[in-house]
């Protein structure tokens, strides 16, 4: 262990991705797999959780961490291809891999900020980025506005169609633009994505076919009204068949009725991230207002990672970082005049 301890520690500190100290669920998840893991389940995590948690605190710190890789030596049974042998595989590697087979590259990336009142600007003062190295930020919204600032009656205004609404149809069009969710046996589910869908395909007229089975222009105005009609639509049969209404939050999990799926979409994904962020305790005092740092996906192979901030469950902003070159230098070219401001 001692070999491997340094290494094994600088994963851990990686996935900390907010330097708390301690690792949730998805963090551990992510880690079994990128040290190749491979049969490890969602629900084995959640038992190694009960398991070595030894201070019930809900999470993993590094000792409990540390722990859990020495016991499954000592457990090593040699039986068969295992989540033990494949520690035991790892750990006698004299030159172990630690990271997915596509690294990523130090460059200057993108971000798109979504915030959903008139002060953008004056809230992503209060975001501290700089965490993630050198960045240009666009304001999201003027590259989807023919998308989200589309006419609605004041009926629908009134009913549903706000700023909070608009920022839940942005959240739940991105992520479907790129990933998708089957079911797959009983109460199991196949995650698809669609790794070399560019943003500018997106943000186009559809017409070619993407691996998911839907077509191009997933960002357009029309795919947004067709948000909004599924919406409509389901929320019509439950209140039909007297049952709960979907409500206008959570759109992304709740729309579809995959709950779960989605809540655990995350784990399961290589090329999108989301992470939830909790804004830092005065952050809009006025005079001196407390920044929220914003760190780096632990995925090193993701093209999108998707920051959600929510306050008393609505969103308060979403902040997109792009890490392809291609969607870099699209978005560069074509609404590098609507940035917001940049990190040196």
């Amino acid at each position: 262990l001692d070999k491997h301890r340094t290494e094994l520690l600088n994963v851990f500190d990686r996935y900390d991705w907010d330097r708390s100290g301690d690792l949730q669920v998805k963090e551990v998840f992510g880690i079994l797999h990128e040290l190749q893991f491979n049969d490890v389940s969602e629900e084995l995590v959640k038992a190694l959780f009960q398991q070595y948690d030894s201070n019930n605190d809900g999470s993993i710190d590094q000792d409990e961490y540390l722990e859990m890789v020495v016991d499954a030596l000592m457990t090593l049974d040699g039986s068969e291809v295992t989540f033990i042998d494949s520690a035991f595989k790892f750990m006698t590697n004299t030159n172990p891999s630690l990271t997915h087979t596509v690294e990523r590259k130090v460059q200057r990336r993108v971000a798109l900020h979504f915030e959903e009142s008139d002060g953008a600007e004056n809230m992503l003062k209060s975001i501290d980025l700089s965490p993630l190295g050198e960045l240009d930020v666009i304001n999201g919204f003027e590259i989807m506005c023919k998308a989200s600032d589309f006419k609605m009656s004041r009926k629908e205004r009134g009913e549903f169609f706000n700023d909070q609404f608009r920022m839940e149809l942005v959240l739940n069009c991105f992520i479907k633009a790129f990933v998708a969710i089957e079911p797959y046996g009983n109460n199991t589910f196949k995650y698809l994505e669609d790794g070399n869908a560019s943003l500018q395909s997106m943000l186009s007229d559809g017409g070619l076919t993407s691996m998911l089975g839907g077509k191009t222009g997933a960002l357009t105005k029309e795919a947004f009204l067709g948000a909004v009609k599924e919406w409509k639509d389901r929320e019509k049969n439950l209140k039909d068949a007297c049952r709960e209404a979907v409500g206008t939050t959570e759109l992304l999990t709740r729309l579809d009725g995959n709950v779960k799926a989605w809540e655990s979409a995350s784990l399961h994904l290589t090329y999108l991230d989301m992470i939830e962020v909790d804004m830092e305790p005065g952050y809009n005092d006025i005079n001196n207002p407390t920044s929220t740092k914003v760190y780096p996906s632990p995925k090193r192979s993701s093209r999108y990672d998707v920051y959600t901030c929510r306050e008393d469950g609505a969103i308060r902003w979403i902040i997109v970082v792009l890490n392809d070159d291609a969607d870099i230098n699209y978005i560069t070219e074509h609404y590098g005049h609507h940035n917001m401001g940049s990190t040196r």
